[in-house]
C-alpha cells in the first residue's frame, strides 16, 4: 500500500536570492555539543547543490560555477522565494507560534525525533521540532541520489528544477505529496534524497554531507554494499547556518512497515526500537496505524513513544488514552472519502464532544486542507 505522506520567508536577505552567506571550507572539523567530532571533510557540493534547487543564492566559490547566472535558475528563484513565502504566512509562522504556546510546556523539544511514514517531509517537522538532534524518518518512497546538476546540460537543469517545482507543489498548497503525483514526479527528481535538500537549505540550515547507508542483520546503521535485499536508507548530516558545532543528522528508511514486510525484515524493527525514547510525528498518515496489518510495527513505535504530535491517522486514540494525557485542537470529523468509515473513531469523536477547553486550530496541516475542518493532538506518556 502506497502511503499518502505529508510539508520561511526569512526575515533576511540571507537566504533569499539576493542574499550573501559566508563561504564553507572542505577542510573545516565539526564537533557535537558534547565535543566529539562527527564530520572532518566537508564536501561543499552537498550544500551547493541544495542551496542551488532550493532557490537560494549560491555561495562564495561554489562548485556550480556559471550555472547559476542562467535564466532558468533566477525564475526557479523567484518561484521558490514567492512560495514559501506564502507558505510562510499561512502555515509556518502559525505553526511555530503554536509549538511556542502549546508545544513546548508539554513536550521535551530536546529530544530525538521518530517520524512514521514521512516522505521527504523534513519540513513541517523541523517547524515543530527544531531542536532535535537525531532524527528517523520511515516511508515506503525510494531513497534515490543526489542529482548530478554538473552533468547536466541547460535543457537537463530546466527540465529538472521544472520537476522539483512539480513536486512541491502539493507541499505549498496542500501541506502533504499526493501518492500518485509522487510516483510520477520523484523518479525525475531522483527519489527522495533531494526533496529533503531543499528543505534542510530552506529551513535555514547547511548540509555537511550526505551518505547511502542501509541496516544490517543486527539493526545497525551500515554504509550501502551492493546488497540489494536490505533496507536502504540515507543519512544527511546538518547544522543551523553559522553553528557549526552544533550538528545534527537525520536517517531516512525506504521499507515496507506491514507486518509482511517487517516479517521479511525484521532488522527494521531493531532498529526503531534502538533507537530510542523519542518524541513520534503523524501528519496526513493514511491511517495506516490503524490497520491489522501494521500491528507490528506499531507497537514498536508505540513502545518508543515519549510523546506524539498527530492528527487523528497517527496511532488509534484506543492505544493512547489509558498511557498518555491528551491535548486536543482543532475538530474531530469522520475521514476524507479516501479513506471510507475505516478510520472513524466513535471515542475520539466522544472525547472531542466533551472537551469542554478545546482549543482552535490556528494553521491548515493535512487531509480536509479545503474546509478546514482538521484537528491536531498532542499525547504526552504519563510519568
Amino acid at each position: 500500500m502506497r502511503f499518502i505522506i505529508s510539508f520561511l520567508i526569512f526575515g533576511s536577505l540571507l537566504f533569499s536570492c539576493g542574499g550573501n552567506a559566508s563561504k564553507t571550507h572542505p577542510s573545516d572539523t565539526f564537533k557535537s555539543k558534547d565535543d566529539t567530532i562527527v564530520h572532518t571533510n566537508m564536501d561543499r557540493k552537498y550544500n551547493d547543490y541544495a542551496r542551488y534547487i532550493a532557490g537560494l543564492k549560491m555561495t562564495d566559490g561554489h562548485e556550480l560555477g556559471k550555472l547559476s547566472d542562467d535564466s532558468v535558475y533566477s525564475k526557479h528563484c523567484v518561484m521558490m522565494d514567492t512560495r514559501w513565502a506564502e507558505m510562510e504566512k499561512n502555515r509556518l509562522s502559525k505553526m511555530r507560534s503554536f509549538a511556542d504556546s502549546e508545544l513546548y510546556k508539554r513536550i521535551d523539544k530536546n529530544a530525538n525525533l521518530y517520524y512514521p511514514f514521512s516522505g521527504a517531509d523534513f519540513l513541517h517537522a523541523s517547524t515543530f521540532f527544531p531542536d532535535a538532534k537525531k532524527s528517523l524518518y520511515l516511508a515506503l518512497e525510494k531513497v534515490g541520489e543526489v542529482p548530478q546538476l554538473g552533468q547536466m546540460n541547460a535543457g537537463m537543469r530546466g527540465n529538472y528544477l521544472h520537476s522539483m517545482e512539480a513536486t512541491l507543489s502539493d507541499i505549498f498548497r496542500r501541506s502533504y505529496f499526493i501518492t500518485r503525483q509522487m510516483e510520477r514526479d520523484i523518479p525525475v527528481v531522483k527519489g527522495v534524497i533531494p526533496v529533503f535538500m531543499v528543505f534542510v537549505a530552506r529551513q535555514g540550515y547547511e548540509i555537511l554531507n550526505v551518505e547511502l547507508i542501509e541496516l544490517n542483520g543486527k539493526g545497525e546503521t551500515v554504509v550501502r554494499t551492493n546488497n540489494k535485499n536490505t533496507v536502504q536508507g540515507m543519512r544527511i548530516t546538518y547544522f543551523p547556518f553559522g553553528k557549526k558545532n552544533d550538528v545534527r543528522s537525520l536517517e531516512y528508511f525506504s521499507c515496507d512497515a506491514s507486518n509482511d514486510g517487517v516479517k521479511l525484515h525484521p532488522e527494521l524493527i531493531t532498529h526503531v526500537k534502538s533507537f530510542g525514547s523519542a518524541n513520534v510525528f503523524f501528519k496526513a498518515a493514511s491511517y495506516l496505524m490503524h490497520h491489522p496489518y501494521m500491528s507490528d510495527f506499531r507497537d514498536a513505535s508505540l513502545s518508543i513513544t515519549k510523546a506524539v504530535v498527530q492528527d487523528d491517522t497517527g496511532f488509534p486514540y484506543r492505544l493512547l488514552k489509558d498511557n498518555f494525557d491528551g491535548f486536543l485542537y482543532g475538530t474531530y470529523i469522520a475521514p476524507i472519502r479516501d479513506f471510507g468509515k475505516g478510520g472513524f473513531q466513535p471515542d475520539l469523536a466522544k472525547l472531542y464532544k466533551e472537551t469542554a477547553t478545546l482549543k482552535k486550530l490556528p494553521f491548515s496541516l493535512g487531509y480536509h486542507w479545503w474546509d478546514n475542518n482538521q484537528n491536531y493532538m498532542c499525547f504526552v506518556r504519563k510519568k
